[in-house]
């Protein structure tokens, strides 16, 4: 999912047949698993990757099994989401990466029309905030719910962007930043630890414990899950992060700072925090 880009085509392959082909729309986004999963994704984590795709249906489905003689050559060795053998779908598959040439093997068997579309579909222009589009969603799903109450909708949308009910719940756990040291308030952001998209319930996403006082700055890092900390306050920085941009956003020795102990409730989230970041 992380390796996906804007412009890459994604199949969709299910009941022998392929119906559906489509265009990533945006970078994938941490983001709770849908509600709609129920008792059936009870095996998968509440939080996850989510890749916006903007799907086109085919006029006419295109059926491995009868070309699989083109296919064969072109599937994975591992992890093929199709049997080479007879072009049956592999169920130990359930996301693959699959090659141009496969991908042109199934166009050539798609209508003119089609191919058209998209092709379109892959020339329009794409989220340039993928976080954005994921928590628009999320706020109007929020907004249409009839079984929320108007200061309840009020105080979740506030909570996204670090403002209302939770910035004060946060406040009082916190009281500055932890990386810059700022204790006016004004100037900062409450940051969810769980990120906002990513709770699954309106108790996360108003819980002061899951979140943090910060600063702009400090607080893009953290929501990209470019920092996060250790229980003990340790601060913890991605590779990719260099040294030399640390010190430009007025961060310098942050690999090596620590920042103080959290609360037990602040711990749970954090736990959160570096396994969906993978720290």
């Amino acid at each position: 999912m992380t390796l996906a880009r804007p412009g890459d085509f994604v199949i969709s392959f299910a009941n022998t047949e392929i119906n559906d082909i489509g265009v990533v729309r945006s970078e994938a986004t941490t983001a709770a698993k849908p509600v709609e999963y129920d008792d059936d994704g009870n095996a998968w984590n509440n939080i996850g990757w989510m890749l916006p795709v903007r799907w086109h249906s085919l006029d006419a489905p295109v059926r491995p099994q009868s070309i699989i003689a083109e296919l064969a050559p072109e599937l994975p060795e591992k992890y093929s989401p199709i049997r080479a053998v007879n072009g049956y779908g592999n169920q130990t598959a359930y996301l693959a990466s699959v090659s141009e040439a496969l991908l042109d093997v199934v166009l050539r068997h798609c209508s003119d029309e089609d191919r058209t579309a998209l092709q379109t579909l892959r020339q329009d222009t794409y989220p340039s905030d993928p976080i954005g589009t994921t928590e628009d969603v999320i706020e109007k799903s929020i907004n249409d719910d009839d079984d929320l109450s108007a200061s309840e909708k009020d105080s979740l949308v506030k909570a996204r962007r670090g403002q209302g009910q939770f910035k004060q719940s946060v406040i009082d756990i916190e009281g500055r930043c932890r990386l810059s040291g700022v204790e006016d308030v004004r100037y900062l952001i409450g940051s969810h630890i769980l990120p906002w998209r990513a709770c699954r319930t309106a108790t996360e996403r108003l819980d002061g414990n899951n979140g943090l006082l910060l600063c702009p700055n400090a607080d893009r890092l953290f929501d990209r899950g470019l920092i996060s900390f250790k229980d003990d306050g340790t601060v913890l920085v991605k590779a990719e992060v260099s040294d030399e941009i640390l010190d430009q956003l007025g961060f310098p020795g942050l690999r090596s700072r620590n920042v103080g102990s959290f609360s037990e409730g602040q711990k749970k989230y954090l736990a959160f925090h570096r396994e969906l970041y993978e720290f």
